[in-house]
């Protein structure tokens, strides 16, 4: 059916079909990579069941079916193939149990067989849903992991930095700590440091962050899904990154900061 609510995705171009039995179709956006030649307002000579007839393609839609696919209405599938069976039934529970669902399958297959019908198969959408997203969430994980272990490497790198800054720069905390320096300003100065370090490499890396995800997405969604992915960036993600960097950066420089302090003032005033 034309507005059935089973069946919805978000319309690219053009518009999904109208009421009644005229021909029109619809295509996903991944049956336009494959035949570009489907586009908005084009038509398409289909044979059905024997018959050669004339579709208007009116539409396309951003599915996330990995399968080139096409709607069309039931009443102008029937005028043109003479034929009003189906061979899928989509069924909504009103009850959201999973076992009140899975018994109501079992119910609908035994009333299917009972009355001749072959039920080649029967599966719950959360459970196709769930297989699915476990594969995307599989792709999820490993990137967060490669994620945290550059977190890692970078405050490490940022840290062994920071020790040779303080070991190059004995002489000036000695003289800072002559003058008056408090253990708290040597510290506050060191860390200040590093942080402006971290902060600076957050502000070259949020606009990198964009080209670099929509290219890891669509990478990988040609390996999982041969979907074209949709970026949409985290509305807090800015934020978090920052916080990231800001802890990393203080817990890495953390001991040159303290080292910094321990350091005798005659020797580092004599150091060469």
């Amino acid at each position: 059916p034309a507005h059935e609510r089973l069946v919805t995705a978000p319309i690219a171009r053009g518009r999904w079909m109208g009421d009644g039995d005229a021909a029109e179709i619809v295509v996903n956006t991944r049956m336009l990579e494959e035949q570009p030649e489907l586009a908005v307002g084009t038509s398409v000579d289909l044979a059905i069941g024997g018959r050669i007839s004339r579709w208007a393609v009116v539409g396309s839609v951003e599915s996330a079916i990995p399968q080139p696919t096409a709607f069309v209405t039931r009443a102008a599938l029937e005028r043109v193939a003479g034929d009003a069976r189906a061979t899928t039934v989509l069924i909504r529970a009103s009850n959201r149990d999973p076992d009140a669902r899975y018994a109501l399958a079992g119910r609908v297959r035994d009333a299917l067989e009972a009355a001749g019908f072959a039920v080649g198969s029967s599966e719950l959408s959360q459970v196709n849903r769930r297989a699915i997203e476990d594969h995307l969430l599989m792709v999820g994980a490993f990137l967060l992991a490669m994620a945290q272990l550059t977190i890692v490497v970078g405050a490490l790198a940022l840290g062994a930095t920071m020790s040779l800054a303080v070991q190059e720069r004995t002489r000036e905390i000695g003289v800072l700590r002559a003058i008056g320096a408090t253990p708290g300003a040597i510290v506050t100065m060191v860390q200040v440091e590093e942080l402006l370090i971290g902060v600076l490499s957050w502000l070259i890396a949020i606009p990198l962050s964009l080209p670099v995800s929509a290219l890891l997405a669509r990478a990988f969604g040609k390996i999982m899904l041969p979907v074209t992915p949709t970026l949409i960036p985290g509305r807090f993600a800015v934020a978090v990154w920052l916080a990231v960097v800001v802890i990393a950066s203080l817990v890495a420089c953390a001991w040159p900061a303290l080292r910094a302090t321990r350091i005798p003032t005659v020797s580092a005033i004599a150091y060469e």
